[in-house]
């Protein structure tokens, strides 16, 4: 049976070793941190019939806690825009370092091995096939298919041949970077709904929330591009005004993250290569959520293996995997990406305007803009009219959400290098 090996032990490459395991299949997954170490000190959103969607089973009742709903203020707090609230409970919240010990685990009944402590130094390659890794310690392990979940600063995907086509590197525009903390709170006071989130607070260009919760506040603070201890603290400080009964005690969390907030990867598969996960930058682009849509493409990607019985696992093969993914998920990133790059090149007064006009609102903020009545695009044109210098951007931001069908129409279904290459230049003007 083939030889698989899952560098790091992400959502989606966990998703993939436990299909492929269960198949019989020799699977290996190499992780550079310790087992108790792994997953964020933090709970997330997680859709709970994705699992229904995977060879995961779906975790117990008590595992899960209550999504709360949300609302989106302005940077001068003087607009409060309300969600519709969900009515069937199948967003739920989960503690991340449970859920992936839940994972880990669950491979391992499957039949997956695991080396933790052990750190990749690199693909193993002979010209633009991948053959295995190369570990730190000097060591190479060979394999059939190298499954790349090591997050977007890969050293695998890093270390690929120019000649693999596919992206290196994520640059700094692709990155949202995050302060994540539970802070005890001294009175048990909520606000309603508990789940605000104030874009370009205290005036950065950036994304914050606060959520109260039973026992504590969970806050979040989010800079597109760099994220400075100033920031935190002016944001912390902010938030404690509009907070009074938020202390300082910091119950979890507390530390910085780097997210990828952007559309998939264009191409994340070669001979003997395949990304899932955020390294192939699989997430929402306007939340930076990405469990559901890496452990449905680890899926995805081990049906796709299954499926090619004896055959070599190249790029043939593998664009199956791509294609599946962009027709059942990654197309569905696009609407969302046009519009978070129109906002993150917002300045906060042109952002808080947009919002107290009416330009942005729950439809907009959703990633479900588009599809506007006639009086709803008089109305905003109106309004946009008066301040000339959010045209442009407005203008650039309907052309590139005009031109979505015909990208997603390009992508081909079978591999054809020609076709691909058109593909890919207008996928990335988007």
């Amino acid at each position: 049976m083939k030889k698989i090996i899952v560098a790091g032990a992400g959502h989606g490459g966990l998703s993939a070793a436990i299909t492929l395991a269960k198949a019989g299949y020799d699977v290996t997954v190499i992780e550079k941190q310790k087992r108790r170490d792994m997953g964020h000190d933090w709970c997330d959103a997680v859709y709970l019939p994705a699992f229904d969607q995977t060879d995961i089973d779906t975790p117990e009742d008590s595992a899960f806690t209550k999504f709360q709903p949300m609302c989106y203020k302005n940077p001068s707090k003087t607009v409060t825009l309300v969600s519709k609230p969900r009515t069937d409970n199948k967003i739920r919240n989960i503690d991340r370092k449970y859920l992936i010990e839940y994972l880990i685990t669950s491979a391992e009944k499957a039949g997956a091995e695991y080396i933790f402590e052990t750190e990749i130094s690199g693909a193993f390659t002979q010209g633009s096939s991948v053959k295995g890794v190369k570990l730190k310690n000097g060591e190479t392990l060979v394999a059939d298919l190298v499954i790349d979940a090591a997050g977007m600063d890969s050293p695998v995907r890093r270390s690929l041949p120019k000649d693999c086509n596919i992206q290196n590197d994520f640059t700094d525009d692709d990155l949202f970077n995050v302060y994540r903390a539970y802070f005890r709170k001294t009175e048990e006071k909520f606000t309603d709904p508990p789940y605000t989130l104030t874009f370009c607070h205290c005036w950065r260009v950036g994304m914050d929330w606060a959520i109260t919760e039973d026992g504590y506040i969970d806050i979040l603070i989010g800079n597109f591009g760099k994220l400075t201890q100033g920031d935190i603290d002016t944001a912390l400080a902010d938030y404690r005004k509009d907070y009074p009964y938020m202390s300082d005690e910091l119950l979890r969390g507390g530390s910085v993250a780097r997210i990828p907030v952007r559309k998939a990867l264009p191409m994340f598969v070669c001979d003997g290569y395949a990304a899932v996960g955020d390294s192939a930058a699989m997430v929402e682009p306007l939340s930076g959520s990405g469990i559901c849509a890496s452990i449905k493409a680890g899926k995805m990607l081990a049906d796709t293996v299954i499926s090619a019985g004896d055959a070599a696992i190249d790029k043939k093969i593998l664009w199956k995997y791509e294609y599946d993914y962009f027709n059942k998920l990654g197309n569905k990133q696009l609407n969302p990406e046009v519009i978070k790059n129109m906002l993150k090149t917002l300045k906060a007064k042109n952002m808080d305007y947009f919002m107290r006009s009416g330009i942005i609102g729950v439809k907009e903020m959703s990633g479900k803009a588009g599809g506007y009545s006639f009086g709803e695009i008089m109305q905003k044109a109106g309004v946009v009219i008066k301040k000339p210098s959010v045209i442009s951007p407005l203008l650039k931001m309907l052309m590139k959400m005009n031109s979505i069908k015909k990208v997603k129409a390009l992508l081909p279904e079978e591999y054809d290098e020609e076709k691909i290459s058109r593909w890919m230049k207008a996928y990335n003007k988007l």
